[in-house]
């Protein structure tokens, strides 16, 4: 189970209706006809939910989403959970040494940018 912060990406593609004319289904095709029907949140919030106690313990977890509605031949959903580079407040973790090593890329990255406009 992921434990981390999470983002969670839905793409979800529907298939043209069948009344639409060729011109109009290859332009959906090509995404530049938008879906309407379903809100995009309530898309997010579906798939974050079945996922929920599979993928992550809870869907707290997710601290960042993206949802897109497309038109494809292919009718499906793809869902990418991504863990994120940080922590919650609360997990077990060595405060102290996270904070150390990221000044001391701060530093370095300060240091670097010095160096370059020699």
């Amino acid at each position: 189970m992921l434990m981390r912060p999470l983002r969670l990406d839905v793409i979800a593609y529907f298939k043209p209706p069948k009344r639409v004319n060729n011109t109009m289904r290859q332009l959906m095709l090509r995404n530049k006809i938008a879906v309407l029907g379903i809100d995009w949140d309530n898309l997010g919030k579906l798939y974050s939910d079945a996922i929920n106690e599979k993928v992550y313990p809870d869907d707290k977890r997710i601290t960042t989403g993206y949802v897109d509605k497309r038109w494809s031949e292919i009718p499906r959903v793809e869902i990418t959970v991504t863990e994120r580079d940080m922590y919650f407040q609360n997990d077990d973790f060595d405060k102290e040494a996270l904070l150390k090593s990221l000044i001391q890329q701060e530093q370095e990255e300060e240091g670097f940018k010095q160096l370059s406009f020699i």
